[in-house]
């Protein structure tokens, strides 16, 4: 017998690109109408950039409601992005931090590190095993 719950839930959202060095975005995802566990965040940009050591960029998935990150990747060198190529996202090693229930609001956020470099912007994917 199938289940009556599909097995994942998918929020996605275009983030604008970031073209001034220094700066940051934050974006909201969206609000779950359902309680599950993030499995999965994938950051498909609109252009390529490479990472770097030093003035680098943060990427990260925010329960905002709860004020935890979910997932996290910094762009050092060797952790480039590739023009519509999905980048996988860090999911947090907390359980917890992965965890949302109904009415959190998820947002993205491209923060720089240090000077910073730019953000091609494209689309944030995140994926939520439902909770019965």
């Amino acid at each position: 017998m199938a289940s009556p719950w599909p097995p994942d839930l998918t929020f996605t959202m275009p983030v604008a690109p970031i073209t001034t060095i220094g700066n940051d975005l934050q974006t909201i995802v969206g609000r779950s109408q359902l309680a599950g566990t993030v499995n999965g965040v994938t950051y498909i940009p609109a252009g390529t950039r490479a990472g770097a050591d030093t003035h680098t960029r943060t990427l990260s998935l925010i329960n905002r409601t709860s004020a935890v990150t979910v997932a996290a990747l910094t762009l050092v060198s060797g952790v480039d992005l590739t023009d519509n190529v999905a980048k996988t996202i860090t999911l947090s090693t907390t359980s917890a931090n992965r965890t949302i229930n109904v009415g959190d609001i998820l947002e993205w956020e491209s923060l720089h590190v240090s000077n910073g470099i730019a953000d091609p912007g494209g689309l944030v994917v995140a994926t939520m095993a439902l909770r019965s």
